[in-house]
């Protein structure tokens, strides 16, 4: 009987749960100089359920090197995940962050140089 009362709550806690779309930031470690290397960093966070893609694009297409940090969870059980990768900037360069998450369509965030 007690099994079937964990499977029980279990059950009624995860249908409980409320979906939330991730927040999205994307910058870079230092202030954007072209032609110098940099870090462009995309995190997401405040987002549930925990399945989520990220993909950082030059122009439309993945960049070579993205490195993840482990998915974590903040203080109130929503997720967060980062995503990061050398680049230069420079003109005529367009650098995105595609997120896609169960609460919504896929959509593309793009990098503020001057942020």
């Amino acid at each position: 009987m007690y099994k079937v009362l964990v499977v029980f709550f279990c059950v009624i806690g995860s249908l409980q749960a409320e979906i939330k779309a991730p927040r999205v930031d994307v910058y870079t470690r230092y202030p954007v100089e072209e032609g110098k290397e940099n870090v462009l960093i995309c995190c997401a966070h405040k987002f549930h359920p925990s399945v989520i893609e990220m993909s950082l694009n030059e122009n439309g297409k993945q960049m070579p090197g993205i490195q993840e940090l482990d998915l974590s969870f903040e203080g109130d059980w929503t997720y967060r995940k980062v995503k990061f990768t050398n680049f230069v900037p420079g003109d005529n360069k367009q650098h995105t962050c595609e997120v896609s998450h169960l609460s919504q369509k896929p959509i593309s965030y793009k990098l503020d140089p001057l942020m």
